[in-house]
């Protein structure tokens, strides 16, 4: 399983001003798209992701959303569902209900276009959205990869869109006169790695086999320990912390052990030696001069 990047939203007020749009810039850049992903009386649904190329930074093309003018004069028309910034952070733009204006203009589509297009009504109330920060001629960084990598998967789970070329479209498949050469450099790795199946999980490492609580482990011929801790040990009746206190023997202090059995567990020891005599008390191995789960002696 992917960890998910860092995630930004333009809907926070934090998040935008951190973009460098005032709120009413943000409450006016989301109504650029298609509401509900109905254009007339066409309402569609995710159905492909589209991959962009910024041209250039994430704020710049943010204030080209808002601000931006054709040589007309008249407004860019002009948004996204999400972009992908250099350090691997996703922005969240359009929400994924709405149809981003992100493909409308078709212009000597691709047959993968086409077949968006053949959906009926603009093609973007079929498809979602990335704009990759950047430039069509330069590479994008290994965390914009990976974060790309990620929101694709993640989105195509959620809208059960497949993995796969023709889900999976450039700018370029739906505008191949003025966009060929969008995204850029970046779709071809992309989709190697989308197309490669994820590596599984490894197999968790078992952890050493435990013997059972109070399982007693008796010694051919009792054993001389040292208390080497320095606060001395608590005698317990059993190998267990919320056991009453008997005495605390006091470092230095030497004892036979009979054996020992596998109790409460303090800093990974197990075991408890059971003091030689009628009371057969025990005391945490770990505190003594015969410590350590490898010593086959203890």
């Amino acid at each position: 399983m992917m960890t998910p990047p860092l995630i930004h939203d333009i809907a926070v007020d934090t998040d935008a001003a951190r973009y460098g749009l005032q709120p009413w810039e943000r409450d006016a850049l989301l109504k650029r798209c298609f509401a509900g992903r109905r254009d007339g009386l066409v309402r569609g649904a995710p159905a492909a992701i589209v991959l962009h190329i910024q041209e250039g930074s994430t704020i710049g093309s943010l204030e080209h959303f808002v601000h931006g003018r054709y040589a007309d004069g008249a407004r860019v028309q002009a948004s996204c569902t999400v972009t992908v910034q250099r350090d691997g952070s996703i922005l969240r733009v359009i929400p994924e209900e709405d149809g981003p204006w992100t493909n409308g203009a078709v212009r000597t589509p691709s047959a993968r276009g086409r077949a968006i297009v053949a959906r009926g009504g603009n093609p973007n109330i079929w498809t979602l959205s990335l704009e990759m920060e950047g430039r069509h001629n330069r590479a994008i960084t290994e965390a914009q990869l990976g974060a790309a990598e990620w929101w694709v998967r993640d989105a195509a789970a959620r809208h059960a869109i497949p993995l796969d070329r023709d889900h999976i479209l450039r700018h370029a498949d739906f505008d191949s006169v003025q966009r060929a050469h969008c995204p850029g450099l970046y779709f071809d790795p992309l989709m190697t790695r989308l197309l490669t199946p994820p590596a599984p999980p490894p197999e968790p490492v078992p952890a050493a086999l435990q013997p059972p609580f109070g399982q007693v482990v008796r010694f051919d011929a009792p054993r001389l320990v040292t208390i080497t801790a320095a606060g001395g040990l608590n005698a317990r009746q059993w190998g267990e912390l919320d056991g009453p206190i008997l005495e605390t023997w006091p470092r230095g202090r030497r004892f036979f052990a009979a054996g020992y059995v596998h109790g409460d567990a303090v800093a990974g020891e197990r075991r408890w030696y059971i003091a030689a005599g009628p009371r057969a008390w025990r005391l945490w191995a770990g505190g003594t001069d015969r410590v350590g789960l490898n010593r086959p002696e203890a």
